[in-house]
């Protein structure tokens, strides 16, 4: 390509990405530049992104100094008509940051927009500002002209350079202060908003002339078809919605969710080729007219359907490509034509730049860099011309950058840049020079000569401009020497002397100025000094004056005279204050006088006599006034102080012990006062001042001594209150609390609050050790266990808890309920005996004892642990009379402390003399009294049910053949017995690996730890007060678990549950005993029998199941089974576990009349003894207990608790 300035070479330059704004400071003026390598397009923008993230991504683009891809996506943000207007006042504030490269502001957004831009996306938010949907109406012509922004340069331009006008006569601030960007309105309209806007114009008649009349609607929020049911109707509604739609994006629209509704529905691809041939042919239409982006958007609308059919997808890609094609070589053109048509060099520039980066082989654009080159170097030259060199300087440099230039131009613009350089920094010598020789004032010329000889050491000018400025300081300082103002006059004279340079004969001269002001300074501030002093308003001022100047000039005769005027002035007045009493202050200015740096020897001998005479005179009456203002002081604290300070200066002027001792008394008494207000530390604060006296009686002491400890200790007390209630935590807390008792044994609270916190502590253990965390349960046990032993009665509990956990055994709970029954057990023991009851005796049956029953009989013989003793000493009763009175004691002459009235429930806990001891509840408080037993009616039937909750003890299983028991936890102690092995004791304690057991209800006695099993079992005895009704909460899971490998009844867990829950009666026993009546679900009966005569009748045969083993008895098990289960239509397995559950349960363990839900009450019938029984063996209730191990089994492992049942007869 030739250069327009021949005969120069072609070079390429490559622009970096990093080029920045360059201000033109002279002319004022500020000039963006777009990044060549930069342009974006709302292509490149992710549109399905959400507003608050877009914001956010610009937000980090400013931030990070990317100004122009933030000021685009601001722009782009303004674009949309429905942004908030809070929004857009922050967006448009942030595009001129971004413009001027200043920093970003940060976003101020509600909480409701920030709702709501949390979840619309840009694509969202661009069909919102679509107020109506497309309609296709006739396409208004668009004006090609250009929008020419106001541009000084580009009219400066116009009438200089294109137009070859001679006038080159300007004002300088009519430069390039704004460079605007010029618009081109183009039929094009590259943005997916206008591709919307203009569907809301007219589609005019298609290639057919066919003309759809298609008029504007708004578009609701609801979709068609949520409006109407899922019908048939409902469907074809819809296709013709689609098929009649007002415009094509309504008929796409509507077609397209018909599709997504229904798709096999071939209405729905029928409705969609039919909107895609519309918006097919309006895409034609905008294509014919170059509206090529528009056109690319119906055709990609089309090109991402759900379906399509191939011919039409063919079809519809052709027009893409085609108009991809057109639409490439139309933006070049246009970006060619726009560049070299430019308003202004600026604009022309701006063009050929964004032409060159997108299409760098397009030699147009080569051609264009160097068209904009000229018009930005000739509006140079005229800058350059007017002396605008920094504005000349910013297009020279514009040139330079450019990413392609031919190596002509590129030479011809770096001698006018070197040119324009050289031009501008002459200019700024003279000015600067010009600016000192007329300055304002000295101090303004000496400021710029000094600037311009910085700036410039070997421009001769500025050596002239230090001189001339210095003679004009040095004038000035000499008029103010003249006027007796020396230290100004120095001023100058050290400015002049300070400069860079300066010529050896001004220097001369102004040191010798230097000197004289100085000389004349001194003597005028000695003679005014001296002035000064003489006569001073008082003598405090002409004393402080005439040692300031004997300081200054102590060889000034002057000032020895002023010091001896004015120590006259002070020994006058120090006189006639000594004659009014006031000693301390006569005695100030005899002191001052003598602290003098100069006085003569009479003058000093003559104050030190009045000083004598003032001190003797002030001692006697300075005590006097200091004990009687002690002793009247507003408050304790001043008559304290004042009392200390008359004993200090008088120790041994009795009036001060006393002062002492009566300040004392006020502070003591002020203590006392806060003491009681609970203000601890102020009330110590008085009772360690008075003992911190230097003298006190030993009363006193003793007395405040006793205070200080009684105060400490309170403190003391509630700090550790304190830390207890504010501890880490629970351990914290014992810890704190037992360091409290120790120290404070009798304190109550302190009592109290171990048992509380020790308390909680063993609830935190038990939490810890039934979620198996054995090593923390375990800790707190023994914290618990070391405890004091007379504040907490749950260090046993802990013991045994503590042995488990050791251990890594499970605490199982176990609820025990005590139901009360009228009859006593002498009165049971008859009737059974009336029974003729058996026990068997080398296999042989024989009438029992009644010694032997009466032990089977009684419960008691079985719960050991429970204190079943005191729970049968209790009964319940009712009042029977109107009203009755409760007595402290069991008679009346007993004092009356209450009164209960007819049909009142009362527990009673014992008799004595006719009288019971009752207690019984009100307003949440327990009330223990007598009353008279005439006037109580004692419960019939089960009178009360008791809950206590325990749990299983630990139990040591013996594994060695024999093993000593001894008296204590070592080998030292005394063998009291052997052991032998598998015999199982029950655990109390443990100490230093040995073990505490229960040999006997009176024997206890230590094994070691190494030869035992430590479990926790339960004792076997009690396994017959095991409830059988309920449900127990096992899962499924759990019980499918332990039905593993048994036959039939494998997987069956949840019909158990459900059984359970039908019939009142507890799932585990139930699996139990079908596993044991089945063989593990493999029995014949389990496994199923087919059954075809029943009783000797032929039947419709049948397989059916028994899985209790019920009615089937010995003599012909299978067939009696078999025959009961047919009866009762138990002919699948869940039948018979559901069926034969529900015998169990209506016949025994809820019987309607005499519920019998344990083995005990199976066996003993303690509500109706003798009646209904179910068995004459009276060891019967103990032998069943085997049967029920599995369900222990099951309660130890998955932690289910138990329930019992125990009986207690009437006392």
């Amino acid at each position: 390509m030739l250069s327009l300035f021949a005969p120069l070479n072609v070079k390429a330059i490559e622009q970096t990405s990093d080029d920045t704004y360059e201000m033109l400071d002279s002319e004022n003026l500020e000039l963006d530049q777009e990044d060549p390598n930069e342009v974006a397009t709302y292509e490149s923008i992710d549109l399905d992104q959400t507003v608050l993230k877009f914001l956010d991504s610009t937000k980090e683009l400013h931030n990070t100094n990317k100004y122009e891809e933030a000021g685009f996506n601001y722009l782009m943000m303004l674009d949309y008509p429905s942004l908030e207007l809070e929004l857009i006042e922050q967006v448009e504030a942030n595009l001129a940051a971004s413009e001027n490269e200043l920093d970003f502001t940060d976003w101020v957004i509600s909480d409701e927009l920030i709702e709501k831009y949390s979840h619309v996306t840009l694509h969202e938010l661009l069909d919102e500002s679509d107020t109506s949907d497309e309609t296709e109406v006739s396409e208004p012509e668009q004006s090609d002209e250009l929008e020419q922004a106001s541009d000084p340069e580009g009219t400066d331009e116009s009438l200089e350079l294109e137009t070859e006008d001679a006038s080159l006569v300007e004002n300088e601030t009519t430069l390039e202060d704004d460079i605007s960007d010029v618009k081109v309105e183009d039929d094009a309209v590259e943005t997916e908003e206008s591709i919307i806007e203009q569907e809301k114009q007219t589609e005019e008649a298609s290639v057919d002339s066919q003309v759809e009349s298609e008029q504007t609607e708004e578009v609701k929020l609801m979709t068609f078809a949520s409006s109407v049911d899922n019908t048939e109707a409902e469907k074809e509604a819809l296709y013709q919605a689609s098929v009649d739609g007002a415009n094509a994006s309504e008929a796409w629209r509507l077609a397209l969710e018909g599709y997504n509704l229904y798709p096999d529905d071939d209405r729905f691809k029928e409705a969609i080729e039919l909107a895609a041939v519309r918006n097919y042919t309006w895409a034609e239409t905008l294509e014919s007219r170059g509206n090529y982006d528009s056109a690319l958007f119906y055709y990609n609308r089309i090109l991402r359907a759900p379906w399509l059919s191939s011919e039409t997808e063919a079809y519809v890609s052709n027009a893409k490509a085609r108009t991809l094609s057109k639409a490439t070589e139309s933006d070049r053109e246009a970006l060619y034509q726009a560049s070299v048509n430019g308003a202004n060099a600026s604009e022309a520039w701006s063009k050929a730049l964004e032409g060159y980066n997108l299409y760098p082989d397009d030699d147009r654009f080569k051609e264009a860099i160097e068209l904009a080159a000229v018009r930005n170097y000739t509006w140079a030259e005229t800058l350059e011309g007017r002396g605008s060199y920094d504005s000349a300087l910013f297009y020279y440099n514009r040139i330079l950058r450019a990413p392609w230039l031919s190596s002509e131009t590129e030479a011809y613009v770096l001698n006018a840049k070197t040119r324009a350089q050289h031009g501008e920094s002459e200019a700024d010598r003279e000015a600067i020079y010009q600016a000192s020789v007329n300055g304002a004032n000295g101090s303004e010329a000496w400021s710029l000569a000094l600037d311009g000889y910085a700036a410039y050491p070997d421009d001769a000018r500025f050596k002239e401009a230090i001189e001339l400025a210095a003679v004009r300081n040095y004038i000035w300082a000499e008029t103010l020497e003249g006027r007796g103002s020396y230290d100004s006059a120095l001023f100058y004279y050290n400015r002049i002397l300070r400069a860079p340079w300066l010529s050896s004969e001004t220097e001369a001269y102004v040191l010798n100025a230097k000197t004289r002001a100085q000389h004349g300074e001194s003597e005028a501030d000695r003679e005014a000094m001296y002035q000064a002093s003489v006569n001073g308003a008082n003598g405090s001022e002409a004393w402080s004056l005439a040692l300031d100047g004997y300081a200054a000039y102590p060889d000034d005769a002057r000032f020895k005279e002023a010091i001896e005027l004015a120590a006259v002035r002070n020994y006058t007045w120090a006189e006639t204050l000594e004659g009014r009493g006031s000693y301390d202050s006569a005695l100030f200015y005899y002191n001052r006088i003598l602290r003098a740096p100069w006085l003569s020897s009479e003058t000093e001998a003559y104050v030190l006599n009045a000083k004598t005479r003032a001190q003797h005179g002030e001692s006697e009456a300075d005590r006097e006034a200091m004990y009687q203002a002690s002793v009247n002081g507003a408050n304790g604290s001043e008559a304290w102080s004042l009392a200390l300070d008359g004993y200090a200066a008088y120790p041994d002027d009795a009036r001060f012990k006393e002062a002492i001792e009566l300040a004392a008394e006020r502070n003591c008494s002020w203590a006392e006062t806060l003491e009681s207000r609970g203000s601890y530390d102020s009330a110590l604060f008085y009772y360690n001042r008075v003992l911190s006296a230097p003298w006190l009686s030993s009363k006193t002491e003793a007395y405040v001594n006793e205070a200080v400890d009684r105060v400490n200790r309170i403190v003391e007390i509630g700090l550790l209150y304190y830390r207890a209630e504010n501890a880490a935590d629970t351990t914290s807390k014992l810890n704190i609390v037992m360091e409290g008792l120790a120290e404070y044994s009798e304190d109550q609270a302190f009592k109290d609050m171990v048992a509380e916190t020790a308390e909680d502590l063993l609830n935190e253990a038990v939490t810890d050790h039934t979620n198996k965390e054995y090593a923390k349960a375990t800790e707190k046990y023994s914290m618990i266990m070391n405890g004091p032993d007379d504040f907490y009665n749950g260090k046993d509990m802990a013991n045994e808890y503590y042995i488990l956990s050791k251990n890594n055994l499970n605490i199982n709970q176990a609820n025990y309920n005590f139901s009360y029954y009228k009859t006593s057990l002498d009165e049971a023991l008859d009737a059974q005996m009336k029974r003729a009851p058996q026990t068997d005796v080398n296999r042989q049956w024989i009438n029992a004892s009644s010694d032997q029953v009466k032990y089977y009989l009684n419960p008691e013989n079985f719960v050991n642990g429970l204190d079943y003793e005191l729970v049968a000493s209790q009964s319940l009763g009712r009042v029977n009379t109107s009203a009755l009175n409760v007595r402290s004691g069991s008679s009346t002459s007993h004092t009356t402390i209450d009164m209960i009235y007819n049909g009142q429930q009362v527990n009673i806990h014992g008799t004595e003399n006719g009288w019971f001891n009752i207690s019984y509840s009100k307003n949440n408080q327990i009330v223990n009294g007598w009353v008279s037993s005439m006037f109580i009616t004692v419960e019939s039937n089960v009178s009360e049910t008791k809950n206590m909750t325990d749990a299983y003890h630990p139990i040591a299983q013996i594994d060695v053949a024999t093993l000593n028991v001894r008296t204590g936890p070592t080998t030292l102690h005394q063998i009291i017995a052997t052991v032998s092995r598998d015999s199982k004791y029950r655990i109390l304690k443990e100490s230093n690996g040995w073990y505490q057991v229960q040999l006997s209800n009176t024997q206890l006695g230590w094994l070691h730890g190494d030869f035992v099993t430590v479990s926790n079992s339960l004792n076997r005895n009690l396994m017959q007060f095991l409830k059988l009704s309920g449900t127990s909460g096992i899962k499924a899971a759990e019980l499918n678990e332990e039905l593993k490998n048994s036959g039939v009844l494998t997987n069956t867990g949840q019909i158990f549950i459900e059984a359970s829950k039908r019939y009142n009666i507890n799932e585990n026993y139930l699996m139990a005993h079908a596993k044991l009546e089945t063989g593990h679900g493999t029995s014949k009966l389990a496994t199923g029998v087919l059954v075809s005569e029943v009783d000797g009748k032929a039947v419709t045969p049948k397989v059916v199941y028994n899985m209790y083993g019920i009615a089937a008895f010995d003599n012909s098990a299978l067939k009696l089974g078999s025959e009961y289960a047919y009866k009762q239509g138990w002919d699948t397995i869940d039948k018979s576990i559901l069926g034969g559950a529900e015998w169990i349960s209506r016949q025994y363990v809820n019987h309607s009349t005499h519920q019998r839900d344990t083995l005990y009450k199976m066996r003993w019938n303690p509500g109706s003894p003798g009646n209904h029984q179910y068995a004459t063996d009276i060891g019967w209730a103990i032998k069943q207990t085997s049967s029920l191990n599995s369900v222990v089994e099951l309660s130890q492992k998955y932690n289910i608790p138990l329930h019992f049942d125990i009986a207690v007869y009437r006392q």
